[in-house]
């Protein structure tokens, strides 16, 4: 999902890529005496990738070809080039930063994102979150460390082709508020945000609590929503685009800080597309779901392109 807003010279919102993908504007490449102007559009893909989440086939949790990092990461490659995207938003994406580097980075997604699209000019950023794990005891601890063979930690990452500026990273989950249940009030899910020099709008990455239709879990939801709007106050002012995996529809009530006006988002694109998918005979239609979709705020009509089968979540080998 991606929810977005933007003011000043006509831009425009397009929906691409695995999960959903933003268009609203951003800069030619000028000398450097000439002022920087707008290009018509910024691209920006959002996708969760499903990096290294746990599960047997046909589960929920089940993350197709869990361990096979640079086929996950020749995915994105190949799609950001498709599209010719400006900005990627992952989620569920192994890597590491802020100080934090772990000794198996090399087989983390940033890092082949990094030798993948490096040298095509893309800058990456990572922020770090965890998930729960059930212990052989029945206790529930919260982990960061990616599984498998899969290197770093989980989180989102924030990559644009060009210079990234002005970075961003905070949790979305209140850890002092008593009305969000324990099992919620543990994880750290963050908002990871920068810029693209030369556009003035604040892109973000971010994954929000899933659990349709549960009472607690949309609770814990508007919850998040609430702490990204008060936090990003300023620039839902200046101009913004939300993407990620936000687990809930346009019309929830939990995503009503996203579009409460005056000053809200309102401009919203979604890939319906997007689904688990399973090998012919162990489909289990009841736990397919809507990895994201998204909204943003602009001038110019949206458009959306769904994706091609060839570029949805693989089926691959069960993970270990």
């Amino acid at each position: 999902m991606a929810f977005g807003r933007r003011k000043g010279a006509a831009g425009g919102l397009l929906a691409v890529g695995a999960v959903v993908a933003s268009l609203v504007g951003a800069p030619q490449t000028v000398a450097e005496e000439v002022p920087t102007a707008p290009k018509p559009v910024l691209r920006v893909i959002s996708w969760n990738i499903c990096g290294e989440a746990g599960g047997a086939r046909t589960q929920t949790g089940y993350c197709p070809r869990r361990n096979d990092v640079a086929a996950k990461v020749a995915a994105v490659a190949s799609l950001a080039r498709q599209h010719r995207a400006d900005v990627l938003l992952l989620q569920e994406t192994c890597g590491y930063g802020d100080g934090d580097v772990p000794e198996n980075k090399a087989s983390s997604h940033l890092a082949h994102l990094e030798t993948t699209l490096g040298t095509e000019g893309w800058q990456f950023a990572f922020a770090k979150g965890n998930r729960p794990e059930k212990r052989p005891g029945g206790e529930t601890v919260y982990n960061s460390d990616c599984r498998g063979a899969v290197g770093g930690d989980v989180g989102v990452v924030l990559g644009v082709k060009g210079t990234l500026k002005d970075v961003q990273r905070f949790d979305t989950m209140p850890k002092d508020d008593p009305t969000i249940a324990s099992a919620y009030a543990n994880r750290v899910l963050p908002a990871l945000c920068g810029r693209l020099e030369g556009w003035p709008d604040k892109v973000c990455s971010t994954h929000l609590i899933p659990g349709d239709g549960a009472e607690a879990a949309e609770n814990a939801r508007a919850k998040q929503s609430a702490r990204i709007r008060s936090t990003l106050k300023d620039d839902f002012a200046k101009g913004l685009v939300i993407g990620g995996d936000l687990n809930a529809r346009e019309t929830s009530s939990s995503l009503a800080d996203f579009t409460a006006q005056p000053g809200g988002l309102h401009r919203y694109t979604s890939d319906e597309h997007t689904r688990q998918s399973w090998p012919l005979g162990q489909r289990d239609p009841s736990r397919s779901r809507r990895a994201a979709c998204g909204c943003t705020r602009g001038t110019a009509p949206a458009t959306t392109v769904h994706r091609s089968p060839s570029t949805r979540r693989s089926s691959g080998p069960a993970p270990p």
